[in-house]
């Protein structure tokens, strides 16, 4: 299965040489996390690959789309005229097909939240920063390795990296928007339930070690601590509010992760 990849700025004609130059680091640095192993299809016409999403017979193993483009504005383009519309073809004809977007706007933007509400997508990768080609390997070679680890549980607690939603007492977390989890908080949340879980499986780390760092949360995040206190205030809001929703408990922030100085624990399930 190959590996597709829009852009506008790949036009052979761009505007801006500065666009063509990023865009073109962007398509290396899938080719590099795809180490030769499937082919990379890439577009800078939306027309054109519209064209070929509804030919093909065989879904692509991932889509790498430029959520809008300038030449649009913020238009919802019905004509295939924004990596949204192309998401929109995308999901239509293969709903599990997974998307990282490619976006100048922050997670938590009008156009961000409905691209994710709608479609079938893994990550968001920030464009304009400098390290954005190695968040962008780094988001491709996570996308395509969850293939192989569908799901995720601890106690309560159950991941689907298929849909990136969060079950908790087997409800899904999406079901209020006091409780969903953004996309970086879903990435978090994964992160520190493996790096405990690894700890918990080492015979040579004692109990009083198996968390995970802040250190080891930033791991792949561009964020500082300040940031990681943040994401972590709201991630532990969502599950206690959850976990009230369906015992009617007041509210736990150790519902699921306790803080530690410098860094979290997965508590002991029931």
């Amino acid at each position: 299965m190959d590996v597709i990849y829009f852009d506008d700025a790949l036009n052979p004609r761009p505007a801006d040489a500065r666009d063509l130059r990023s865009a073109e680091s962007f398509s290396e640095a899938i080719q590099e996390a795809l180490q030769g192993r499937r082919k990379l299809i890439t577009y800078w016409d939306p027309r054109e690959m519209a064209k070929d999403i509804k030919a093909r017979q065989k879904p692509p193993a991932l889509a790498v789309l430029d959520i809008l483009n300038e030449n649009y504005g913020n238009r919802l383009d019905p004509d295939g005229n924004c990596g949204i519309a192309l998401a929109k073809l995308l999901y239509d004809k293969w709903p599990r097909v997974p998307i990282i977007f490619l976006s100048f706007f922050d997670e938590e933007s009008p156009e961000r939240f409905q691209a994710g509400e709608i479609y079938a997508i893994r990550e968001y990768v920030r464009k304009g920063l400098r390290v954005t080609e190695k968040l962008l390997r780094q988001a491709v070679v996570r996308v395509l390795s969850s293939a192989t680890r569908p799901t995720t549980e601890w106690g309560r607690l159950k991941l689907d990296h298929e849909t990136r939603i969060a079950y908790w007492r087997g409800e899904s977390m999406v079901i209020t928007k006091e409780t969903r989890l953004t996309p970086t908080e879903y990435r978090i949340v994964d992160r520190i339930v493996q790096v405990c879980l690894s700890k918990r499986g080492d015979p040579t780390v004692s109990p009083n070690m198996q968390v995970a760092t802040h250190d080891e949360i930033r791991d792949g995040f561009t964020m500082n601590e300040e940031a990681i206190y943040t994401y972590m205030k709201s991630i532990r809001e969502k599950f206690s509010r959850m976990e009230q929703r369906l015992t009617k408990n007041t509210l736990d922030l150790n519902a699921i992760f306790q803080a530690e100085t410098g860094a979290y624990r997965l508590v002991e399930p029931e």
